[in-house]
């Protein structure tokens, strides 16, 4: 970090403010097709969790099925936790930030959601943990990895529609290991074929154990 130029910083800079006034847009956005469709806070809230407990099999029309008020806020949501990851690990902000932060964002108005990314994100967090890394070395797998999330959504149902076999949760606890296992695997290939493609984080220190 300390080696860096002016212009990179610069440039991470001026990638941060424009990621920021980005949000405020779609959040804008957003606002802007709550007055269209008529809905409220409240309107809004029951379009979001109408987009969590939807199908999302290939491709839902999160305007068609929430309005655009609840669309654009999730995809407000979904971009939101992306740039918090991004900076709570420290990564430095380039071109290859934009395209998978922008990716989730077009991605929110129809598939993704804020609970079906979680469990794709998770197995990336468990692959650096295991390894002694910080997440944000796979921060971009992790990112570029959500866009796997709507087939959570259609395990879930899936293993729902088996219920008489398996009870629901079960088959919900099922969904959540084969996202966990599929982003494990993805995040590994990834390390091994093409390497960390975002700013390495140092490695966790090790405690020492205390001699006796």
């Amino acid at each position: 970090m300390a080696g860096r130029t002016v212009r990179e910083r610069l440039e991470d800079s001026e990638l941060k403010v424009f990621c920021g006034f980005s949000i405020m847009m779609v959040i804008a956005a957003g606002i802007a097709g709550m007055v269209l469709d008529g809905q409220g806070p409240a309107g809004v809230l029951r379009g979001l969790w109408t987009i969590i407990i939807s199908r999302d099999a290939l491709i839902t029309d999160y305007f068609e099925l929430a309005g655009y008020g609840s669309a654009l806020m999730n995809a407000a949501i979904v971009m939101a936790m992306g740039l918090w990851l991004l900076h709570r690990e420290g990564v430095r902000f380039t071109g290859l930030t934009m395209a998978a932060i922008f990716i989730n964002v077009g991605y929110g108005l129809w598939g993704k959601n804020p609970v079906n990314i979680l469990p794709i994100l998770l197995g990336s967090s468990v692959y650096a943990k295991i390894h002694g890394y910080r997440l944000g070395r796979y921060m971009y797998t992790a990112l570029f990895g959500t866009c796997l999330a709507p087939l959570v959504t259609e395990l879930v149902y899936h293993y729902i529609h088996l219920s008489f076999v398996l009870p629901v949760i079960v088959g919900v606890l099922f969904t959540l290991l084969h996202a966990l296992i599929q982003t494990y695997v993805l995040t590994m290939l990834t390390a091994l074929y093409y390497g960390e493609v975002s700013e390495p984080s140092p490695p966790k220190e090790k405690k020492k154990r205390r001699a006796a």
